[in-house]
């Protein structure tokens, strides 16, 4: 339940400020954002080494990064 709650926010801010795309590539920038958001899914084998490595092992995990600065803050979103 954490997770769909997360979700629907992430989905919200990623809206609001994140980079807009073409509607017909869906993956073309047509608009730069203020914020950068990824997501990467835990539960994909792919991705399972990554998640092990960044020890993003409670989910759902948030890492913050901020330019040239590099990674400012990580966390688990709880309830």
């Amino acid at each position: 339940k954490t997770c769909q709650v997360f979700d629907l926010r992430y989905r919200k801010l990623a809206s609001q400020l994140g980079d807009k795309y073409d509607a017909k590539t869906g993956t073309e920038i047509t608009q730069k954002g203020r914020v950068r958001f990824a997501e990467m899914r835990f539960d994909d084998p792919n991705n399972e080494e990554m998640c092990k490595l960044l020890n993003a092992t409670l989910l759902p995990y948030v890492f913050i990064y901020k330019g040239s600065k590099g990674k400012q803050r990580e966390f688990q979103c709880g309830p």
